[in-house]
C-alpha cells in the first residue's frame, strides 16, 4: 500500500514537471515562431520535445489526476516567464538587447509577485511572519521559488566580464556543434613562427610558448596551448562542456547563435558568445545557491537558512565571479554544496547516494586542481563523522567501498577524456607548464610567501577580508559551536587554511584581471557555513547582531556594485593600468568605493583624473610630471572630428572658481602642427561651462602643464569629456581640477618629477 502511494506521488510529480518543462521549451521557441531574432522558422526539435512531454503528462494525468491548485498554476506561470526571459536574453540582432532590457524587470517582478502572493496566502493559514512564509515556501519548492528568482538576478545585469581565462569555454559550444571536437583551430589563425636564433624569453604569464621539433618557436595567448597541430584551451574543459550543454538546450528552441569565425582585432568574439557564457554561469551559480540552501536547512531555522543563503548568493565572490563568467570556481562551488549534506548531518546514506558522493569527490581535481584540497578534507571529515557516530562496522566498510568506487570511476572517466583530447590525463595543465617553461618560467609557486599571505587576506584590491568582511566573523564559528558541528566546522576551516598556504607563494596571488578575492571563490560556501553559530548567537547578543548587519551590508555592496553598477563591457585589468603589485596595496582606490569617488570634491574641492586608473585603449608611453602618460593614436570606426580617449566622468562640485591643469604632450611635433589636438568639455545641466581646446607640444626640459580658470555656476553634478582630434597622436597623463585661482607660483612649486616620452 505504501509503495503504491509512493509511486503515485512520484508519477504526479513527473506529470507536473513534464508540464512545466514543456511550457519552458515552448515559450522559448515562441521567439523564433514570431520571427524574433532572425527569420521566421518553426523550431521542430523544440516543438516536438515540448509536445512529447505534454503527451506524457496527459497520459499520467488520466490515470493519476493531479490537483490543478494555485501552486501548480503559479509554477506553470513561472515556467512560461522563464522561457520568455530566455529567448529575450539571446537577442543576437542587437548587441544592446533593447527588448531584453525593457522586459527583464517585469519578468523578475512578476516572479517575485507570485512568490509574495503564495507567501501571504500561507501566512494567513499558519499565522507566522512573512519572512518565515517565504522561507518555508522556498524550502518546499526550492527550484521554482528560490533558484529561478536567483538566476534572474544573476543574469539581470548587462555587464559582461571580458577575461581571457574563459575564452576557450566560450568557444567550445561552437566547435562541438560545428565540428564535433574540442580543438580551437577554426577560431585562431596559424601563429607566426619565431626562428630559434631570434627567440627571446620574456618570463611573463601573458603568452604560452611552443617549441617545434625544428627548434623554432611560436607564441599564443596564455589561455591556449598546442598539441599535435591542434589549438586547445589551457584550462580544464568541464566549464566549456557545461556551456555546450546549455547551448544544446537553447538550440532545441531554435535559438541559434552566430559562429565566431576566425577571431582577430577586426573580428572579435561576438557578444552572443559572452551572453551564452553569462547565462550558463548564472545557471550554475543559481543551482549552487539552491543546493547550499537545502544543505543548511537541517542546521538552522527556515528563516535563517533563507537569509544565510541570500547572503551567500549576493555578499560573496559567488555573485561577482562565479555567476558572471565561466571560471572553474562556479563548478567547484557546485560540487562543494552538493557534498555538504554528507558532512553536515548524520544519516545512513543509500548506496546510490554514496556512489554519487564518490563521483563528486573524484570530480573536484578535474575541475580545478586546487579542489583536491576540498575533496580530501570533505572525504576525511565524512570518515571521521562515521567513525564517531555510525555504529555498525559493516555499514562503514560498505560506505567506503561505494564512495571509493565513485571516486575511481570519476578519476578514470575524466583521465581518459583528458588523454583523448590532450594526450595527458591532467588535460591542458601539463602542456601549460611546459609552455611556460619554454618562456623561462620554471615555477609560479616559488615567490614571496608573506606578500601573498597578507595580500590574500587584506589587500585593498584583492583581500578576502576587505571584499567580504563578514568572513572575519566566520573565523569564530568553530570556537563557539558545540558537539558534532564543532568538529565539522573545524575540519572545514582546514580547507581555507589549505588554500591560503597554497596560493600565498603564488606569483600572481591576486588572480590576474579579476575582481576581489577570486582564489577564495571556491570556499564561499564554507565561509557561510562557518557563520551558522554566529547567526544563532547574534539573536542573543545585540552588538554581534549589529556587526553581522554591518559586515553583511559592506559585503553585499562590495560585490553587487561590481555587477550592477558596471559599464556594458568590463575588463577589470583594463580599468586600472597600474601594475598589479602596486594597485593591490592602493588604499585610495578600493574598487567598491569608486562609485562614491565622484562625491569626494564636495568635501575636498579637487578631483584628479588619470588614464592609469581609467578604462581606456591607450598604451603606456612614459611619464609627465611623475604621472603615467598614455599614447592615443588609434581612430575608431565611427570617429568624428574629435573622439573620446577616456570614458566621460561625472563628478559633484560646489559652486565657485576652479583651476584646470592639463598634463599632455606629443612625441613628435609636425612641421605645421595641427591646432587644438586636445579638447576638454566641462558641462552642467546640459550646458557647456568650459570648452577648452589645447595644442599640445613636445616635451621640453622646462615643461609646464596647461592651465585654465573657469567657474562652476551652481553646486551639483558636473560632466567632463576628454577628446582627441581624429588622426592625431597625443600623449595624455590626465588632468586636475582644484578650487581657487590658477596661481602660477604655487603651481610651479608643486610641479617637477620625471618627464619623458618613449617612441613606438
Amino acid at each position: 500500500m505504501k509503495e503504491n502511494i509512493k509511486a503515485e506521488v512520484i508519477l504526479n510529480k513527473t506529470c507536473e514537471y513534464c508540464i512545466y518543462f514543456s511550457s519552458i521549451i515552448f515559450s522559448m521557441s515562441f521567439g523564433r515562431i514570431i520571427g524574433y531574432n532572425g527569420r521566421f522558422e518553426i523550431p521542430w526539435y523544440g516543438i516536438t520535445f515540448s509536445v512529447a512531454l505534454l503527451l506524457i503528462a496527459i497520459i499520467i494525468h488520466r490515470k493519476f489526476p493531479i490537483d490543478l491548485n494555485l501552486d501548480v498554476l503559479c509554477k506553470l506561470s513561472i515556467s512560461i516567464i522563464l522561457g520568455l526571459y530566455t529567448f529575450l536574453f539571446f537577442q543576437t540582432e542587437d548587441y544592446t538587447r533593447h527588448y531584453f532590457e525593457v522586459f527583464k524587470l517585469p519578468c523578475l517582478l512578476s516572479i517575485l509577485f507570485i512568490i509574495m502572493l503564495l507567501a501571504f496566502r500561507q501566512r494567513k493559514e499558519e499565522k507566522g511572519s512573512i519572512w518565515r512564509s517565504i522561507a518555508v515556501l522556498s524550502a518546499k519548492n526550492p527550484f521554482y521559488y528560490f533558484c529561478i528568482p536567483i538566476f534572474l538576478c544573476f543574469t539581470y545585469s548587462s555587464v559582461i566580464f571580458a577575461r581571457g581565462d574563459s575564452i576557450p569555454a566560450k568557444l567550445y559550444p561552437f566547435t562541438i556543434f560545428s565540428e564535433g571536437n574540442l580543438d580551437l583551430n577554426e577560431f585562431f589563425p596559424p601563429p607566426n613562427i619565431i626562428k630559434a636564433e631570434h627567440f627571446v624569453k620574456k618570463e611573463l604569464l601573458v603568452e604560452t610558448v611552443t617549441k617545434l621539433p625544428s627548434g623554432d618557436f611560436f607564441r599564443q595567448p596564455y589561455y591556449l596551448v598546442w598539441k599535435d597541430a591542434k589549438v586547445l584551451g589551457s584550462y580544464p574543459i568541464l566549464p566549456g562542456l557545461m556551456n555546450s550543454i546549455v547551448y544544446g538546450f537553447i538550440k532545441l528552441a531554435g535559438i541559434e547563435l552566430p559562429h565566431p569565425g576566425v577571431i582577430s582585432q577586426q573580428n572579435p568574439i561576438p557578444f552572443s558568445a559572452f551572453y551564452l557564457e553569462k547565462f550558463t554561469a548564472g545557471a550554475i551559480a543559481a543551482l549552487t545557491s539552491m543546493f547550499f540552501f537545502r544543505a543548511i536547512l537541517r542546521l538552522i531555522s527556515f528563516r535563517s537558512s533563507l537569509i544565510l543563503s541570500l547572503l551567500f548568493s549576493f555578499a560573496s565572490s559567488h555573485l561577482s565571479v562565479s555567476s558572471q563568467a565561466l571560471w572553474q570556481h562556479g563548478l567547484i562551488e557546485m560540487l562543494l554544496t552538493l557534498s555538504l549534506p554528507y558532512v553536515l548531518v548524520s544519516n545512513v546514506w543509500s548506496r546510490q547516494r554514496l556512489l554519487f558522493f564518490g563521483l563528486l569527490l573524484g570530480t573536484f581535481y578535474f575541475v580545478r586542481p586546487s579542489g583536491i584540497i576540498i575533496a580530501f578534507i570533505i572525504g576525511l571529515l565524512f570518515g571521521i563523522m562515521n567513525k564517531l557516530y555510525l555504529i555498525h562496522n559493516n555499514s562503514k566498510l560498505s560506505q567506503v567501498s561505494w564512495i571509493s568506487s565513485g571516486v575511481l570511476f570519476a578519476g578514470i572517466f575524466f583521465s581518459l577524456l583528458n588523454f583523448y583530447f590532450y594526450g595527458d590525463i591532467q588535460g591542458g595543465y601539463n602542456l601549460f607548464k611546459t609552455a611556460l617553461a619554454n618562456d623561462g618560467i620554471d615555477s609560479l609557486f616559488a615567490w614571496d610567501f608573506w606578500s601573498g599571505f597578507s595580500g590574500l587576506l587584506w589587500s585593498p584590491s584583492y583581500g578576502v577580508f576587505i571584499f567580504c568582511p563578514i568572513v572575519i566573523l566566520s573565523i569564530f564559528g568553530p570556537f563557539i559551536s558545540k558537539g558534532r558541528l564543532k568538529i565539522t566546522l573545524a575540519c572545514l576551516t582546514l580547507c581555507a587554511l589549505g588554500y591560503l598556504f597554497l596560493y600565498s607563494p603564488y606569483k600572481y596571488w591576486w588572480g590576474g584581471g579579476s575582481y576581489g578575492a577570486r582564489f577564495f571563490s571556491d570556499l564561499s560556501p564554507i565561509f557561510f557555513v562557518l557563520l551558522i553559530p554566529i547567526f544563532k548567537l547574534a539573536r542573543k547578543i545585540k552588538i554581534l547582531k549589529v556587526l553581522v548587519i554591518l559586515f553583511a551590508s559592506i559585503s553585499i555592496w562590495a560585490h553587487s556594485s561590481a555587477v550592477y553598477l558596471g559599464g556594458f563591457l568590463v575588463n577589470w585589468q583594463a580599468c586600472n593600468q597600474l601594475p598589479d603589485e602596486v594597485k593591490s596595496w592602493d588604499w585610495t582606490r578600493i574598487p567598491y568605493t569608486q562609485p562614491f569617488r565622484k562625491y569626494y570634491p564636495l568635501v575636498t574641492s579637487e578631483f584628479d583624473i588619470q588614464p592609469v586608473s581609467s578604462c581606456q585603449m591607450g598604451r603606456l608611453s612614459g611619464l609627465i610630471n611623475d604621472r603615467y602618460a598614455y599614447r592615443f593614436d588609434k581612430d575608431s570606426l565611427f570617429a568624428d572630428e574629435y573622439e573620446k580617449i577616456l570614458q566621460d566622468t561625472t563628478i559633484y562640485f560646489r559652486k565657485g572658481n576652479y583651476c584646470l591643469t592639463v598634463f599632455g604632450a606629443v612625441m613628435k611635433e609636425e612641421s605645421l602642427p595641427d591646432k587644438d589636438n586636445l579638447r576638454i568639455i566641462i558641462s552642467q545641466n546640459k550646458k557647456e561651462i568650459l570648452n577648452y581646446k589645447e595644442t599640445l607640444r613636445t616635451i621640453s626640459p622646462n615643461y609646464f602643464p596647461s592651465i585654465n580658470e573657469f567657474e562652476i555656476p551652481s553646486s551639483g553634478k558636473v560632466g567632463i569629456s576628454i577628446e582627441r582630434k581624429t588622426g592625431k597622436s597625443i600623449d595624455f597623463a590626465g588632468l586636475r581640477i582644484k578650487e581657487g585661482a590658477c596661481n602660477l607660483v604655487r603651481l610651479k612649486m608643486n610641479q617637477g618629477g620625471k618627464t619623458f616620452l618613449v617612441p613606438d
